[in-house]
Formats: structure tokens, sequence, C-alpha cells
């Protein structure tokens, strides 16, 4: 599993994804396919697929993962709903926007009663959601979301965070595409200098 999650995180995909289904092969005949390590792989796996462009065998091994957390741990469950979370990813790639959507939505209530509205992961979720909402084309939503995650962003992780100036950045390019030109040239100005900063010129 190490070597999976390796080649995986340094982007050798090809590579990951021959290991990642032996190891779902032996795990399901030695564990069972409801096996929450089993499910693991099957979800690491299909995020492999995702980014390999196999949309469609991507949406099917993520389906089967949620389906079997759902069933086992229940809806509001954190493995349920980041299984949920990768179901909308491969939804959105196949512009499944409105399926996207509502699992998008279904995500971020479930962390807000667990996690909090300002954790981390609630924060993650409503950017994956703007995302969404601008696939179909409901900018103003999408700019509010964004917004949204700007100001939380900023709240908990302080200004000079690089997920804070990455928020900002979204935020800018949001404006430039409403032709609100001189304030996504502030912002993205701002957003510049603070990575400057940060990272370095």
């Amino acid at each position: 599993m190490k070597m999976f999650t390796s080649w995986f995180d340094q982007g050798l995909y090809c590579e990951a994804e021959k290991l990642g289904a032996q190891i779902v092969s032996i795990r399901r005949q030695q564990l069972g396919p409801k096996n929450a390590e089993t499910l693991a792989v099957m979800s690491k796996l299909g995020s492999t697929w995702e980014l390999q462009g196999k949309y469609v065998d991507s949406e099917s091994l993520q389906t089967q993962v949620f389906d079997c957390r759902r069933e086992s741990l229940g809806n509001q469950h954190l493995d349920t709903l980041s299984a949920l979370l990768a179901l909308a990813r491969s939804w959105r790639q196949l512009r499944r926007y409105s399926d996207a959507e509502a699992a998008q939505r279904q995500v971020i209530e479930g962390r807000k009663l667990t996690l909090g509205e300002l954790h981390k992961d609630t924060i993650g979720a409503m950017g994956h959601l703007a995302t969404i909402l601008d696939d179909l084309g409901r900018q103003k939503e999408a700019e509010a979301a964004k917004i949204h995650v700007f100001e939380a962003r900023k709240k908990v992780l302080g200004e000079k965070d690089p997920a804070t100036i990455r928020a900002m950045g979204t935020l800018a390019s949001a404006w430039y595409r409403q032709g609100r030109y001189e304030e996504a040239e502030a912002l993205g100005s701002e957003a510049l200098e603070l990575g400057k900063q940060v990272a370095g010129p």
C-alpha cells in the first residue's frame, strides 16, 4: 500500500494503477469486498483512474465504495461523506453537474454537523461546490461560495496561509470573468504580494 500511495503522490499514475488493481484483488479475496481496508484502496484506485481521464471506470468504483460505506457506516459518517465527495468529483467530470451539486451539498451539510462549519474539510467541500456552480453557469452563487471559502480560510488559517492565498486568487479570477476588472486587479495583486512573502518571488 505504501508503494501505491507513493507512486500516486508522485503522479506515476500508470504504475499506481497496476499496483492498486493488484492490491484491490488481493484484499477482496483475503478481507472481503466490503472491508474498510479494501474500500480504502478501491477509492484510491478510483482517484487514480479519474486523474488519468478514465471517468466512467472511476465513477463505477467510487459508486461501489460509497454504497458499501453508506450501508455499513450510515449517511453521516466521515468515511461515507468522503466517498460521496469522490463520487461527486467523478460526476462532475462526466458532466453530471446536477448530481454532483446535490452530492456536494450533502457532503457540506454532513461535515458541518460532524466537524463544524469552519473545519478545513468543510471549507474545502464548499470550494468544490463553487467549481460545480461555475460549471452550471451560476456565477453569482459560485461567487458567494468563493467569498465564503476565502473569508473562512482567512479566519481559520490567516491571510498568509497558502490555502487562503489560493482562495483569494480564485475569487479574483471570478471577478475578472464577470468584468469587474478593478476589483479583480486589486485582489489579485494582493494575492501576488502575499504569495511572494510566503513563497518568495
